[in-house]
């Protein structure tokens, strides 16, 4: 399953986007069918970051969400799996999609969470991600002072 989304993200990247967007719903639905929380999360935010880079926005929301949903509180779900921290990836891909749809403050928190779970568990990649696209966002929005 994890290897079936890690080809997900190599058609991504390689341009491959049509290809990338039929395999990538098998994938969410095994991880579900598993109930496994921590196969959940970490698929979950990678299917959010495609359907963002695909401009599904409210669709990566959701799909981020119910990856958040489906870890229940646990912040070590899936630790290990891909990252050290899925939640916080989750949260990261959430903020990501909320920023972009406008819904500012939504995408501020789910950042500063991502940043706090980041530097807690020791996910350097993860807190990258939310510091550089939390800066993007408020800079374009002439906020520079977060």
């Amino acid at each position: 399953m994890l290897l079936d989304m890690g080809h997900v993200g190599s058609l991504l990247v390689h341009g491959r986007m049509r290809e990338a967007m039929e395999l990538m719903p098998a994938g969410v639905r095994r991880a579900q069918q598993t109930g496994d929380p921590g196969f959940i999360v970490t698929v979950n935010g990678g299917a959010a970051v495609a359907m963002w880079i695909a401009g599904s926005l409210r669709e990566g929301f959701e799909l981020a969400d119910r990856g958040l949903a489906a870890a229940g509180g646990d912040e070590r779900a899936g630790a290990g799996l891909v990252f050290r921290s899925p939640v916080a990836y989750c949260h990261w891909a959430r903020g990501v999609c909320a920023g972009w749809m406008g819904r500012l403050a939504e995408a501020d928190r789910d950042y500063e969470r991502a940043i706090e779970l980041a530097r807690e568990h020791g996910d350097p990649e993860v807190e990258a991600l939310a510091l550089t696209e939390r800066a993007r966002l408020f800079s374009e929005l002439g906020d520079y002072r977060r």
